[in-house]
């Protein structure tokens, strides 16, 4: 896949380290332009559905329009919305099978970080005044991730953290994400 035309799509939990990734990424491809998902907005739960529903086919429809002259990378998309649908707004994002299917097509990467339990947790702890209500559940939610990547339509690659420790190490491993995007 030509890695200039190619735009990519970072899902994970928190603290997985998707943010470095993402900065990696983009300081070794400058072409890339950056975009953060906004948390849904709305009062009540169905105006929340449908606020991602807009966000994320217009995200598809805009990658389709400008048909590989212009590559992105997402700090978060319609993978996340799987796993927390469900959870914050009790819905089931049943529009996303459909999305999928629509724009299989595109010239898209999925790239899914994940990272052992007890490395997440030692992150939070690291981060002064955040905590989260799915600490406890960490095993969970990253085995969601986990499924909904895998039945992605889009090419996936997954990035293990774990022991992605020093700046070599991590820039290591961007290079050799970038080697299994080129040869998709």
């Amino acid at each position: 896949m030509d890695i200039n035309s190619t735009s990519i799509i970072v899902e994970g939990l928190d603290c997985t380290g998707k943010s470095t990734i993402i900065k990696t990424l983009m300081s070794m491809i400058s072409t890339l332009k950056y975009y953060h998902f906004e948390f849904p907005q709305g009062n009540r739960d169905i105006e929340k559905y449908g606020f991602q529903y807009g966000q994320f086919d217009m995200m598809f429809k805009f990658i389709e329009m400008t048909q590989g002259q212009s590559h992105f990378i997402f700090d978060r998309a319609h993978i996340g919305e799987y796993v927390w649908g469900p959870k914050y707004r009790n819905m089931f994002p049943s529009y996303m099978p459909t999305l999928e299917e629509t724009y299989k097509d595109l010239p898209i990467v999925l790239v899914h970080v994940k990272c052992a339990s007890n490395i997440i947790q030692q992150r939070f702890q690291e981060r002064e005044n955040e905590t989260t209500p799915y600490l406890p559940y960490i095993d969970k939610y990253s085995k969601l991730f986990e499924i909904f990547c895998n039945r992605s339509p889009f090419k996936t690659i997954t990035v293990d953290t774990t022991n992605l420790i020093t700046i070599p190490d991590i820039n290591g491993r961007i290079e050799h994400l970038i080697h299994q995007i080129k040869a998709i």
